[in-house]
């Protein structure tokens, strides 16, 4: 092969995946790492066999590949608007009744949008789909508690999709106390989507947020969930870069 050439340490690889897995454990949180970090199905084999509780993907496409590849699991860690990604996801529910499928919503018209590709397309089984609560000035998420219970009504209105939970990402801010903020309003939205029976026909409820800086911030506050909310919550962590990314940001 001519250089440079990326080379990855098995040895370190290992122990990543390894020390994150058993930081979930202890702390009883799940973890579907993003995958857009490595796209590496054999890195991503490894994590799941560390018992990644699934996979995050950005796009369908992506979703498509981490599906081909047998990951059952998928959280797509977006709102999914074009034509051929709706019609993706109907034929995926139709063709594989052994996958659980995560799909973010963040807008009224985005959720009629999306109940309407999977009726034209024949969809039989409900789709899962997350409220994503937005920063304000960022690339996507309700701004407001009015337009995520815009959201969930809209989603109540559907047969072909399942309101499962509450998301954001937390990344992009630049504080503990900013985070938390964020954070307090994903528990707010939840609350308010139990109260308007949102969470009626789900045995948990998924609380989703954790980039690869702050996810120690999000096990701290989702872990007040259960005190706040009848059902039993899920707290879903989707840090990718843990696994690759050993210096740099961390120091």
């Amino acid at each position: 092969l001519p250089s440079p050439v990326l080379v990855i340490r098995d040895d370190a690889l290992e122990h990543n995946i390894r020390l994150m897995a058993d930081y979930c454990a202890a702390r009883d949180v799940s973890i579907a790492p993003h995958a857009k970090t490595t796209m590496a199905p054999l890195i991503i084999d490894r994590q799941m066999e560390a018992g990644a509780w699934g996979m995050t993907a950005a796009t369908w496409r992506q979703a498509s590949i981490l599906r081909t590849h047998g990951v059952r699991r998928i959280l797509i860690a977006n709102q999914v608007l074009d034509p051929r990604g709706v019609e993706w996801i109907a034929d995926a529910l139709v063709a594989d009744e052994e996958l659980d499928l995560y799909v973010l919503a963040d807008s009224a018209d985005g959720v009629r949008r999306m109940q309407e590709g999977l009726r034209a397309q024949g969809a039989t089984r409900t789709l899962n789909m997350l409220v994503e609560v937005g920063i304000a000035g960022k690339r996507a998420g309700t701004r407001t508690d009015d337009d995520a219970k815009a959201v969930v009504q809209e989603v109540q209105n559907s047969p072909q999709l399942q309101l499962a939970g509450v998301e954001c990402f937390e990344g992009v801010l630049a504080s503990d106390d900013a985070v938390d903020a964020l954070l307090e309003r994903v528990l707010g939205v939840a609350q308010a989507v139990e109260e308007m029976g949102g969470f009626q026909d789900v045995s948990e409820i998924v609380l989703s947020a954790g980039g690869s800086v702050y996810f120690d911030r999000v096990i701290a506050s989702f872990g007040q969930a259960s005190a706040r909310l009848s059902l039993p919550v899920r707290t879903v962590l989707r840090s990718g870069c843990y696994v690759t990314h050993d210096s740099g940001v961390y120091d």
